[in-house]
């Protein structure tokens, strides 16, 4: 059953209760809050040019913002790798990916994307992230599927759980389950947000249906419910203790490991400024691996996207430069789809990279990947 369709279904029958959120903690499925940001922002950020980040970076802080206002304390729970039996739905994925991409190359800057056509941009989980942690936001990412840890500790915080994951409206989350359409952030009043509650227990009850038989329910509606229930819970200490020598490892080591992983030699960056360091691996090892047939200028477009702006300059410099392309029109430019693509896989080089640095420990500086 298609998620559309078994919201519909809900709340047609008045399964949910209208409430108005204020003082009280709040579970955050990560991923669907990004993918609905960027998706529903008005107006609507770019999908064609490889992405808007800094436009991303201001709704997400406005979202965190509303919460702050209304008293609400966000704990934010984000995915980790896919388990092997999802490797067919991450095939098909990638493929209706692919042809949204070249759905939305194709279509003039003055004219509409269709409906549902969305492509994310590769770094807007890694830019999600670096705002958590700008702004002190509680986070967990997880190793694997990030639900079973939602739903555990939604129970023992005694907090709704906001999602767009139709498991939600199946699982035992003792508070309810906040969807995201329906999660009027930027019509709060009063310093309280408009949602809707939906609670499994309405769900059951006028359906008649016995507790017990809710992952046979699960099933056949296509949820994931009926295989979470046999995850181990604590996979993640086994969003750990396989990770944890890492970081006794000398930090030239994990240096030259990430360099070599690049094909970057060390003396190419000893004239390199730090927060450039991490970038410049990624464009050498993609320049090294760019397919025959991609034509010098491709490059040179892409590069300049990317260093357009020093890192190293003042926020007010950024964004005065920012909002000088902005006002030359550049936002209504739009690139040949070779260019852009060239663009979007360098920037899977960097998101890949970034995960790498991450996973050993940080031996290069981060760049600031909204920026």
């Amino acid at each position: 059953m298609e998620v559309s369709k078994l919201k519909k279904m809900i709340d047609d029958l008045c399964l949910c209760e209208e409430v108005n959120i204020e003082k009280t903690g709040l579970i955050i499925d990560g991923a669907a809050l990004y993918y609905s940001l960027y998706y529903n922002s008005d107006p609507k950020l770019d999908q064609r040019c490889g992405g808007d980040y800094p436009g991303f970076k201001d709704e997400v802080c406005n979202f965190f913002k509303t919460l702050q206002v209304c008293e609400v304390t966000p704990y934010v729970f984000l995915d980790g790798g896919s388990d092997p039996d999802k490797h067919k739905t991450l095939v098909y994925r990638r493929k209706d990916t692919e042809e949204k991409a070249k759905t939305i190359a194709t279509t003039k800057p003055e004219d509409a994307v269709p409906k549902r056509c969305n492509v994310l941009p590769p770094l807007v989980k890694d830019v999600f992230i670096e705002i958590l942690k700008e702004k002190g936001i509680e986070f967990k990412q997880c190793l694997g599927e990030a639900d079973p840890v939602i739903v555990s500790a939604a129970n023992q915080k005694q907090c709704p759980v906001l999602s767009i994951d139709k498991d939600f409206y199946i699982f035992d989350v003792h508070k309810g389950f906040l969807h995201l359409d329906n999660f009027e952030w930027k019509s709060k009043k009063d310093d309280k947000i408009p949602a809707k509650l939906y609670t499994r227990s309405k769900f059951y009850q006028h359906f008649k249906l016995d507790p017990a038989l809710m992952p046979v329910f699960a099933s056949i509606a296509g949820n994931d419910y009926s295989r979470l229930q046999d995850k181990d819970l604590s996979s993640d200490e086994q969003k750990k203790l396989q990770l944890q020598c890492l970081h006794k490892a000398p930090e030239d080591l994990r240096r030259r490991v990430f360099q070599e992983a690049l094909q970057v030699q060390t003396l190419d960056l000893e004239n390199i400024p730090d927060q450039l360091k991490l970038p410049v691996c990624v464009t050498v090892f993609w320049f090294n691996n760019l397919k025959l047939g991609q034509k010098a200028e491709t490059v040179l477009h892409a590069l300049l996207l990317w260093f357009v702006c020093d890192p190293n300059s003042p926020e007010d410099e950024f964004e005065r430069k920012t909002k000088t392309l902005k006002d030359e029109g550049v936002n209504n430019w739009q690139p040949q789809p070779h260019v852009a693509k060239a663009f979007i896989q360098w920037q899977c080089c960097m998101r890949q990279s970034l995960h790498l640095n991450q996973l050993l420990c940080s031996p290069l500086p981060e760049p600031q990947c909204a920026r």
